[in-house]
Formats: structure tokens, sequence, C-alpha cells
């Protein structure tokens, strides 16, 4: 792959097109990385948020680039001034249209192979990451700055740490003026700053959604933290990075499915010719052998024989914007047909004892709607809304739970229940319900709310 980096040379200093930093001359080249080397490589990859204002590309006169590019890259250079090549996006993404989806779509592939990735926050965390230096928390007023930190909600900000070899935090300030000088922040190892945010939000008196609610962003970078410290040892599912992705922001809608697919692997990008992100993330979940991404808000796809398969045209929002666990949901292909593993069958019918008694439990154990006073059903649905739960059309009961709807079905309809059993939520796992009309299969999301049984479970064709 042909990478761009920013390389300290000052052998060079008389080109117009080099662009001094802290004292250093640098320059735009390229060079090619072999994808089967291992890394980490002798580069530093730098993290950051666009923002919305724009100063011109030293690089380029006809193009602008982010107003806290050059104080981003400042910040990571006046950390590490042993670094000699530095990867940053605002100069190092090729404005060539295929070159530069190829290098978005991989993205995973370029910070994995970074000998350290240097996140460069806001000025506003700087108290946040001097607090975190001489305590294990921080105070509610650098827990705020960090809530409104725009690093935390920016999509690309996922794959970006879950790839990473090793990371480190710091903060952006003013680049000086000549004669001039600024302090930067100490910057900090990404343990100690992922560990430093948990801890403080686990000691939150609150439970999980009355935190999702009162810090919504660091909620989610709460799941980030998990997935990071996972990494080396465990894949996460597509369903788990559509539900982080669900909850950042982008300026672009195809970069919010490039930025799921650097979560997913960290190869080179295999594209489409027709240039449809959707596809080519559910195309890369499907050769990794993990069918997740059909847990989707998304309407079915019309092909007849793949009617269980999300659309590729427009967004694919997890059914639940939620932290669950398991590495995938697994399938095969058997006879031109996809067959499901691990999924448990189930037949609408009334909730069981052995149901009701788990649903009950979770919920006096996690929330404060236990009470036998209310309908187990409204407060479960309760808690899924305070979760995240928008599209609510209809509840399926069965003896093991509830399977609540994202799609409204006729009484009539013959429904079959589709839980899996491999991805976990703790009170229930995403399922689907599958019904005939007019001679077709048809396939809608749901959250399956109740007992799941592992001695139970089945392998399922989607026909």
């Amino acid at each position: 792959m042909l990478l761009y980096f920013l390389v300290d040379s000052s052998s060079v200093s008389d080109d117009p097109t080099t662009l001094e930093i802290g004292g250093r001359r640098w320059w735009l080249t390229s060079e090619e990385v072999d994808a089967s080397q291992q890394h980490p490589k002798d580069f530093i990859c730098i993290s950051y948020t666009w923002g919305t204002k724009r100063a011109p590309n030293p690089f380029d006169a006809s193009k602008s680039v982010s107003s806290n590019t050059i104080p981003g890259l400042y910040a990571a250079i006046h950390q590490r001034p042993d670094c000699h090549r530095f990867w940053i996006d605002a100069f190092c993404v090729p404005s060539d249209p295929d070159q530069k989806r190829f290098t978005l779509a991989s993205m995973g592939f370029i910070y994995s192979q970074a000998q350290e990735v240097i996140v460069v926050l806001s000025e506003t965390s700087t108290l946040a990451l001097e607090q975190m230096l001489i305590s294990d928390t921080i105070d509610e007023a650098a827990l705020e700055a960090l809530e409104s930190e725009p690093w935390i909600t920016r999509a690309w900000t996922y794959q970006e740490v879950v790839n990473s070899y090793t990371l480190s935090f710091t903060c952006a300030s003013p680049v000086p003026l000549p004669g001039a000088s600024y302090n930067l922040v100490t910057a900090i190892s990404g343990d100690t700053f992922l560990n430093r945010i948990g801890y403080t939000l686990s000691k939150l008196p609150m439970r999980s959604f009355e935190k999702a609610q009162a810090y919504p962003s660091l909620s989610a970078f709460e799941d980030l933290i998990v997935d990071w410290m996972t990494a080396a040892y465990q894949e996460r599912s597509a369903l788990q990075v559509m539900a982080n992705m669900d909850r950042r922001v982008q300026e672009r809608a195809e970069d919010h499915f490039y930025a799921m697919i650097g979560p997913m692997t960290a190869d080179l990008a295999s594209l489409s010719p027709e240039g449809n992100a959707c596809e080519e993330f559910m195309a890369l979940c499907e050769r990794k052998g993990d069918y997740s991404f059909i847990y989707s808000l998304a309407a079915r796809s019309e092909e007849r024989t793949k009617t269980w398969r999300p659309s590729s045209e427009g967004d694919l929002p997890a059914i639940l914007p939620w932290h669950c666990w398991g590495e995938k949901q697994p399938g095969h292909w058997e006879d031109g047909a996809l067959y499901l593993d691990e999924m448990v069958v189930l037949k609408p019918g009334q909730l069981g004892d052995e149901g009701e008694k788990f649903i009950r439990g979770w919920l006096t154990a996690a929330t404060e709607f236990g009470s036998e006073d209310i309908p187990v059903e409204d407060s479960m649905f309760y808690c899924l809304e305070q979760m995240g739960f928008k599209s609510h059309c209809r509840t399926v009961d069965s003896s093991a739970g509830y399977l609540f709807l994202c799609e409204d079905l006729s009484p009539d309809d013959n429904v079959t229940l589709l839980v899996s059993a491999s991805l976990r939520w703790t009170f229930g796992a995403p399922g689907m319900a599958r019904w005939e009309t007019n001679g077709e299969t048809k396939y809608t999301a749901g959250i399956f709310v109740g007992l799941i049984k592992q001695n139970e479970t089945s392998t399922v064709k989607m026909i």
C-alpha cells in the first residue's frame, strides 16, 4: 500500500512545499508499505478532530485543512521529538477519489501499523489530563469538559483507538509564534487515560442507563474502553461496532461505514467497484463469518433469497445502541442458503413463570422498575427506551420472554422467533421475527428480553 508521511528533512529547507513546525522542517513524501510485515513501524499516527474551522493547506494552496491540524501536529511533535515520521489525515490521505476511498477504508490497517497513536484533545480537556497525572479519578468539572470534548464523539475515534499498538493522550494549544512558547500538558498513556475515565464513571452514584443519559458521550466512550482493553484477545462483533458508532458523528454519510470497517479488520481494504460503503461493511462481515449486522433497524433487502439481509441503501443502525458481549453471530453457507448457528428458536405463547422470574429479577437488580404492581412488559419497555430503543412497533410473547420488534406485524401472521445465543446483553439478546406473507418469507430485527438456554440452541436456515 502506498502511504504518505510527513518526514523531518531539514535538508530541503528551500523547498516551498516544506512546513516548519517546532523549529524543524517537514515535507510530504510517499512510501510503499508491505502489508505482510509485522507492526510496529517507525511512524506515529495523530488522532484529533477536524471541527468546523478551516485553514490554508500549506502543501496545496487550492485546498484547506482543519484549523486544528497544525496545532495537533505541533503537540505530537513536541511530545515525541525523536520521531521523524508522522501520519496525519489532513496531509496524508490522498486527494485522488479512488485512492482516498481505499485509504479511508484501510484506516484500521494504517493505525495498527503505527508504533504509536497520539490523541490530541482540545485545550478544554487540559484540566482532566492534569488531574489524571496525579489521581485515579477526575472531578466533576473535568468530567463535564470531557463530556463536551469533540474528539470523544468523533466517528473515527473508535477505530483509531481499538487498532492502536501503543496509545497516548495529550492536549493541543496554539502554535507558538517565533520566540514564544506554550506549556503543553505531559502526554499520558492510553491505559492511564482510559482507566481514569472508567474508574471515575464507575464511582458515579447512578445506574447504567442513568449515566448514559447524564453523560451520553462518555457512556459510549466507556464501551470503547472495554473494546480497547480486550482487543488483544477478543474480536468485537459487527453489532457492537454498529451500536457504538450510532452514538458518534461524522461529516459525510459514507464515513460512518468506513469508520466501522477499521474496528472489524486491520487488513487492507477490499472495495467494490460500485463504491457502496454500507455494502462493503456488510460484505466484510460476511467474509469474517459474522452475521450480527442483521440485527439492525434498517429495512430488509428486496432480493427474494436474502430477505433476512439489511438493505445496503441507507443507514445501518443497531437494534439497540448499547454494549453487547460476544465475538460474532456465527453463520455458514450451504447449498446457496445461509444458516445461522447458535440460535434459539421460539414460538409465540404466554410468558412462563421461569421467563417472568428472570425478567423481574433483572429489573429489580439493575433498575428501580422491578415492582410487581407494574406489568413486566411495560417496565422492560421503559428500560429499553432509556437505553435508546426508539422503533418499537409490536411485542411478541413467548414462554421464555418477549421479543420487542421494530416492525409492526399482523396478529394473524405465523411468527417464529429467532434469538441469538452467541451475542448477549445482561437482560437478553438480539433476535429476529420470521413470518410468511403473500408466499414470501419476511424478517425484522428485535430485542429479546428473557431467558436463553444454551442447551436449546440449533442451526437455523434463513430461507
